[in-house]
């Protein structure tokens, strides 16, 4: 059976549209897939084109406020970690989502606690694709090559020809072999994509505030967690991640390293990232149909 995407906008708790879309068995568990800084749920059109991951999962996508096709708001203040959650929830309940499990990438990780602290739904494990834990790791596990362009480029709002540069040189850090994995059109896509967030927008989401202690603090309360990451990330460092997140959450969290592959998993080596995702989906969500 084929389903076709059906892309869609709901409403989040303060008014705030999101933009998402799903395609699937809703019936299925549900992946519901978190973009990194910038760029929007387009960086996932790779994934969603997969009809293999259709037979297991229910897939899901969505642009986070301030990002793609949902509102944009410049204040601080509508970044805040309950607001994010709320939006989690919207999207869930638009979806038609069960047996949740949120896949996120790069700095879409860091939305895990907020998820996790103050969204009303229940996870069955989360994914961390290449991913940053929470706000508060940033330093340590970013590479200096992109905390470099982050401070220096990516947050400018009043030099075009700098920040142009830095979405450019940022986009070819996604991935080990631009040669092999960055296309001009996939390149021009991503580009485009974060090109079109307001530098006001892009600095309110990226400077938040996040309180991450009581999600740290869970221990072996937190929901399973598995970590993907190519051994050439240019962008975070995977050792790095794993030993921040065993600190707090040990056994919880297991590992998926992926040879000759840097930032973006699914871009690169689809297959091995589509097979270490549904294996861990598998062991952990269990229904009859995995």
């Amino acid at each position: 059976m084929s389903f076709p995407e059906l892309p869609s906008f709901t409403t989040s708790a303060d008014g705030t549209k999101l933009f998402y879309a799903t395609i699937g068995d809703p019936s299925l568990p549900a992946l519901i897939w978190i973009h990194g800084g910038s760029f929007s749920s387009l960086s996932f059109d790779p994934v969603f084109s997969d009809l293999l991951w259709l037979a297991h999962v229910y897939l899901v996508r969505y642009d986070v406020r301030g990002h793609g096709r949902s509102d944009k708001p410049t204040e601080s203040g509508a970044y805040s970690q309950r607001k994010l959650a709320e939006d989690f929830d919207a999207v869930v309940e638009a979806s038609g989502a069960r047996d949740v499990v949120v896949v996120a990438w790069s700095a879409g990780g860091a939305l895990l606690p907020d998820i996790t602290m103050y969204s009303k739904t229940p996870l069955r494990a989360a994914v961390l694709i290449g991913g940053v834990s929470h706000v508060g790791a940033v330093p340590i596990v970013a590479t200096a090559e992109l905390q470099g362009l982050m401070a220096h480029g990516l947050l400018s709002t009043d030099n075009v020809d700098l920040a142009h540069d830095t979405l450019f040189q940022i986009v070819d850090l996604l991935v080990y072999t631009p040669d092999r994995d960055m296309p001009y059109s996939r390149r021009a896509m991503l580009f485009g994509d974060a090109a079109a967030q307001p530098p006001a927008a892009r600095r309110a989401y990226s400077t938040r505030s996040q309180d991450a202690q009581a999600w740290l603090d869970l221990g072996e309360k937190v929901c399973e967690i598995l970590l993907v990451h190519g051994r050439q990330d240019r962008c975070v460092l995977p050792q790095r991640t794993l030993d921040i997140m065993r600190e707090a959450f040990g056994n919880r969290v297991s590992a998926c390293w992926i040879d000759d592959c840097g930032h973006a998993p699914f871009l690169e080596k689809p297959d091995e990232c589509r097979r270490g995702v549904l294996a861990f989906v598998d062991s952990v969500v269990r229904t009859d149909r995995l």
